[in-house]
């Protein structure tokens, strides 16, 4: 996919996935706070990893939250700790739960992934997004028959 604007823009560069770990019990706890089981965490792919967070100058363990298109991972979005935010460099901008809307009449946009998954605690399976993710600035009006 080249971004409008973009005719010669490389292709979009598969992030790596190799070092995806299972959640230690401290972060599975932290998600339990906020009313997201295992099975939900499970079923969205949402593992440990360590990555680079500028703001903290190095390496730190992270939630990875892995942006799927037809299965695949093509993005990976990082939290830290202290709540600091990271994605795959070069990687294609896609909704998060992406392949949970495909094919939808309606679907829900909300604000990032932990509400995305609260959501779907709720019995709705929606997708997340920012304004770059979606499409920039317009992508709301331009779709909005299919947001609620």
């Amino acid at each position: 996919l080249v971004p409008a604007g973009k005719k010669n823009a490389p292709p979009p560069i598969k992030p790596d996935t190799s070092k995806f770990r299972s959640l230690d019990p401290a972060q599975v706890a932290f998600f339990a706070t906020r009313g997201i089981s295992k099975e939900t965490l499970d079923r969205n792919g949402v593992c440990g990893a360590d990555a680079y967070f500028a703001p903290l100058g190095g390496m730190a363990p992270a939630v990875a939250f892995p942006y799927k298109r037809d299965g695949e991972v093509v993005n990976v979005k990082y939290r830290s700790e202290k709540k600091h935010f990271t994605q795959a460099r070069g990687a294609e901008k896609v909704l998060y739960g992406l392949d949970d809307v495909v094919g939808q009449a309606d679907i829900i946009i909300v604000e990032g992934e932990m509400d995305k998954l609260a959501l779907e605690e709720a019995g709705r399976r929606g997708g997340e997004g920012d304004e770059r993710e979606r499409g920039g600035a317009g992508w709301m009006e331009r779709r909005r028959k299919h947001a609620l």
